[in-house]
């Protein structure tokens, strides 16, 4: 059994950090920082948003504005802290060791907003190594972490801790099951854990009995292998993290997943990032990477999120010979194509050398709790000394789910039932921006303008010409320097 005590943890208050900043497609503002290592982690709910690091925490809103934090005392002696917002019952989740006291501990905020006190559990470990990760399912709460007598895992029974119960543990003992599972379905009965190696991949479960399963691994076809380390401006190297999964999260029956690994191709040998969409039994639905072919650019410490739509997070590091350690994300939209990740965004970039050692062992990335929609992430960037600062951000550019329209499916094409009144298209905005909407032909050739103005957010509508004549054509919308395109059946 586990004494439960009352944590309020952030009491020290710190002095507020700089302002917001509008940075092209994402919100960004500076986080605490301290050495290396800082090992961020952010997660966001109840109009806040929670990051921590070895060195401090701190609460924001979700404009930038700081709130309230504390240093790294506040924490208890905590270290490689992990901290989400789980859908079931809206609360914010901790997990870490102590360290130089054998014991984990795993805490659940009362309510959705973590000023308001936390239930804390504290568990007698065994030797604790290093790192440790948290996961968390319908029935269950995980804090996995490796020890001497392999990869640890210890759940307790969700519910009960958000209520303040006195819980029971049952701990597990694997050569490394994997990394647990954020799970977002909250139909889904099964705790998931995914296990990322140079060339295969395996997905294991805890059922809601609490008995842990395992499945077979599946071959991924990729030749990759450990990542080799960063090589800064000025020669000295740091870690680019470790081939296993960071995080990992079950959304809409799918487990969406990244690791950094390297990969030699044309006799170029580099570090990339990459990202994974997997079925419940480790199959490969999708993979893409940020990579480098030159081998200029070395890529590292990633983490996804991934939010209702199937649109994906990717928060990662970069550094050349010639630069430091920066931050960087990238993107995905459900609608692109399979394997694909938009341009690389520059959030922050390093001012120094680190010393060489160990730089950290991950990024953090999160969807919003509020509207399971919106994207975050935090990131840690070299500052002048060669530690860490931190950059958190939004993307907030506007995501086009579809041009959402009143037709019947027919194959390949969707088929438009003309009248004598104007034939209208339905489409929605997720936010208001300014549209343009044109009409090709099947050869792509542009007929005409259908709309180039600003529209609000939800259900908009727009004319077809009344001569169209009656055959295939291609309605295209762009906003925001996003696009989607349709192909359409008009029937006289």
């Amino acid at each position: 059994m586990f004494e439960i005590r009352t944590q309020y943890f952030f009491v020290n208050l710190i002095a507020a950090r700089m302002p917001a900043q509008d940075k092209d497609s994402v919100l960004v503002f500076n986080g605490l920082g301290g050495g290396a290592q800082i090992d961020p982690q952010v997660a966001v709910g109840g109009g806040y948003v929670l990051s921590i690091i070895n060195w401090g925490v701190s609460i924001f809103s979700k404009e930038g504005a700081f709130i309230q934090g504390g240093p790294a005392s506040c924490l208890n002696g905590d270290i490689d802290p992990k901290i989400c917002f789980q859908p079931f019952g809206k609360r914010f989740i901790y997990a870490s060791a102590r360290q130089g006291e054998d014991q984990a501990r795993i805490a659940v905020s009362k309510t959705n907003d973590p000023r308001q006190g936390w239930w804390s559990y504290s568990v007698p470990i065994p030797t604790w190594n290093d790192g440790g990760a948290v996961g968390v399912g319908k029935y269950w709460i995980v804090y996995s972490y490796p020890s001497s007598r392999g990869q640890s895992n210890i759940i307790i029974d969700r519910k009960k801790a958000e209520d303040g119960q006195i819980v029971s543990a049952k701990e597990f003992i694997f050569n490394n099951p994997g990394q647990p599972v954020y799970t977002y379905d909250t139909a889904q009965e099964n705790l998931y854990f995914v296990k990322l190696n140079d060339t295969s991949i395996k997905v294991n479960y805890i059922n809601p009995a609490g008995e842990f399963k395992t499945q077979p691994a599946v071959n991924t076809g990729l030749s990759l292998s450990y990542p080799t380390r960063f090589t800064q401006k000025g020669g000295a190297q740091c870690s680019a993290g470790d081939i296993n999964a960071k995080n990992a999260v079950l959304r809409n029956g799918y487990i969406w997943t990244s690791h950094a690994a390297t990969i030699s191709t044309g006799g170029v040998t580099r570090t990339q990032v990459r990202f994974y969409q997997l079925d419940l039994t480790g199959k490969i639905i999708q993979t893409g990477a940020i990579d480098d072919p030159t081998g200029t650019i070395f890529s590292g410490q990633t983490t996804v999120a991934v939010n209702k739509n199937n649109d994906l997070l990717l928060v990662f590091q970069q550094c050349t010979k010639n630069s430091y350690i920066s931050s960087r994300m990238s993107y995905r939209l459900a609608s692109d194509p399979l394997g694909s990740l938009r341009p690389v965004i520059n959030l922050a970039e390093g001012q120094g050398a680190n010393t060489g050692a160990a730089w950290g062992d991950y990024s953090g990335a999160s969807v919003d709790g509020d509207d399971d929609f919106t994207l975050w992430g935090i990131n840690s960037v070299a500052s002048t000394s060669g530690g860490g600062n931190t950059s958190i951000f939004k993307l907030i550019r506007p995501v086009l789910t579809s041009i959402v329209m009143k037709l019947v499916e027919v194959p390949a094409v969707q088929q438009l039932k003309s009248s004598h009144k104007n034939t209208v298209l339905q489409y929605n905005l997720l936010v208001p921006g300014r549209v343009i909407m044109n009409l090709y032909n099947s050869k792509g050739s542009l007929i005409t303008t259908l709309c180039n103005s600003n529209k609000p957010a939800g259900i908009n509508t727009v004319s077809l010409p009344l001569n169209l004549a009656q055959g295939t054509y291609i309605i295209s919308l762009k906003t925001n320097g996003l696009s989607e395109k349709k192909t359409i059946f008009l029937v006289k």
